[in-house]
C-alpha cells in the first residue's frame, strides 16, 4: 500500500506571511496561514520554526525531469541528479527546506 503526503502542519513565527511567501513561489491558493492546491494542503501555525536540521525536509514529486529544471531555474538552486532521479532542494524564509523531484520509479509509479 502506498503512502502519499496529502497535507502538512508546520510550525512558522508568521503563519501568514510563510503561506504568502509560499503561495507566490508555489502556485498554490492561500486561505489565511492555509495553503490549497490539488490533493495537497499546508497549514502553517504559530510555533517555533523547525528550520532545515541535517535532512529533514518534505518533498513534491513531479511527473517530469523537465519540471525540475523549471523550479530549480524559477528558484535559483542547484540540481541533483543521476540516472532516474533529479532534484532541487529550497530553503524557505524560515529554514525549512523542501525537495521537488522527479522519480519515475518512485514511490508514486
Amino acid at each position: 500500500m502506498a503512502l502519499r503526503l496529502s497535507h502538512l502542519n508546520l510550525p512558522a513565527s508568521d503563519p501568514e506571511n510563510l503561506a504568502a511567501w509560499y503561495a507566490k513561489h508555489l502556485g498554490f491558493e492561500r486561505r489565511g496561514a492555509f495553503l490549497l492546491a490539488p490533493g495537497t494542503l499546508i497549514a502553517f501555525e504559530a510555533g517555533v520554526p523547525l528550520g532545515a536540521r541535517g535532512n529533514t525536509h518534505f518533498g513534491f514529486q513531479v511527473d517530469d525531469i523537465d519540471t525540475v529544471y523549471r523550479w530549480a531555474e524559477h528558484f535559483g538552486t542547484n540540481i541533483e541528479s543521476e540516472p532516474g532521479y533529479a532534484a532541487t532542494r529550497v530553503h524557505d524564509p524560515e529554514g525549512n527546506c523542501f525537495e521537488i523531484y522527479w522519480e519515475p520509479n518512485g514511490p508514486n509509479a
